[in-house]
This record gives C-alpha cells, structure tokens and sequence, in this order.
C-alpha cells in the first residue's frame, strides 16, 4: 500500500465510543453499493473494555495547530510515521497524520486529511467528492450521527492498487465550521475480514480535540 505523509504526537487514554449509527428504534441504514457479501461491516464494537486498554492507546494530534488538533484511538502496533503537514495536491487536503503497522503484520494503514472550504458543504458530499477522486467503489455505507449533530456517513470502499492488489478501506468524516476533517484505516483485501473489527473502531473513535460546534 502506498505511503502518504503526516503530523501527531501520542497520548494513551480510553474514553467512549464518537461516533454512534443513526437508527429508528435500534433500525441501522444500511445501503450496499456493490455486492461484496465476503466482506463484513461491523456497526458495533466488538471488543470488551479491558481488550481495549489493553491493546489500544489515544494519538493526541496537534502538528498543525489548535485549528485542526485531534484524538484517535489505534491499536498499539500502530505507530506514526511522517511528522509534518503536507499538501495532497490530487485530493487538495492536507495530510494530518499517517500511521501504520511497527511490524509487517497485521498490516494496517491509517491516514487523516483536512481541507478548509470557502462554500461548506455537508460532510457526506465532502467525503463521497473525495473517494471519487481516489477511483475507489463504494461497497457499502451506514448513515452515523456525528458528534457535533450532523447526520455522517460511514463508508467502505474497495481499491485496486495496482499489480493484483485491492485494498479494503473504511472512511468518516467531521465537518466543523468550514473545516473538514477525515480518519480513514486501511488494509488489504486478503486481510480486511480478520482485521474489520479493529478498523471499525479506529474511525468511529476520533474527534477534534476541541469540540466546539459545528455552525
């Protein structure tokens, strides 16, 4: 999998889950894009709380300012990589932070962006705008209540990288005032079935460290 470059500083701590699906009397939207019934897409956490604290630390990310600082919760074989901000010009976001596997296996990738929009626009466009332009399907996506209030999605989308390669990936995003942020994790398609549950908490643990709300 291809490398992008980053910005964070670490801190382990545990706290509750961000993101919570966005349900009617406990009914979670679902809409599957493509037919890809092999690969699963876990809603809820699958991990008792003492797994977690024993196997998952807090990344306190705060290289570009107070603006764009923010948490993450990764596994502890996860470590950060690149320490400094730098333009996607492609995607036309920042890269605030890429992380991935210490070892060769488990092999996962973790990467976050931000963009700063003149005209904002809801989350969900900003992110499906984004993964268009990476050629990446949609395999299936889950509407979320974002911390801040704002109806999200949570998307998974598949990838061919190149030389018989597909990689699994699984987005969200935050919108907060004009600013976009997204926490993407990613492995490769041969992996992702033994892996979803660590993915799906990875982006559904995140947040700005500072919390105001979103206008």
């Amino acid at each position: 999998m291809k490398k992008i470059t980053i910005t964070l500083a670490c801190m382990a701590i545990l706290s509750s889950c961000e993101f919570k699906a966005n349900s009617a009397a406990n009914q979670i939207k679902e809409q599957t894009m493509e037919e890809k019934a092999v690969l699963p897409f876990p809603l809820t956490v699958a991990f008792s709380e003492e797994y977690l604290r024993a196997n998952f630390y807090k990344c306190n990310y705060t290289e570009a300012g107070d603006r764009f600082a923010y948490w993450v919760f990764l596994p502890n074989f996860i470590k950060p990589t690149v320490l400094k901000p730098t333009a996607v010009e492609k995607l036309k976001v920042i890269n605030a932070g890429f992380y991935e596997s210490a070892d060769k296996e488990p092999r996962i990738e973790v990467w976050a962006a931000y963009e700063t929009l003149k005209e904002p626009i809801s989350t969900s466009e900003w992110l499906l705008n984004k993964i268009k332009i990476t050629d990446g399907k949609v395999v299936k996506q889950n509407s979320i209540n974002a911390p801040n209030g704002e109806q999200n999605i949570d998307v998974l989308t598949s990838q061919n990288v190149g030389d018989g390669e597909t990689v699994i990936t699984r987005w969200i995003a935050m919108k907060r005032d004009n600013d976009y942020l997204v926490v993407k994790a990613t492995c490769t398609e041969d992996d992702y079935v033994k892996h979803a549950d660590t993915i799906f908490y990875i982006v559904s643990h995140w947040n700005f460290t500072n919390q105001k709300s979103s206008s």
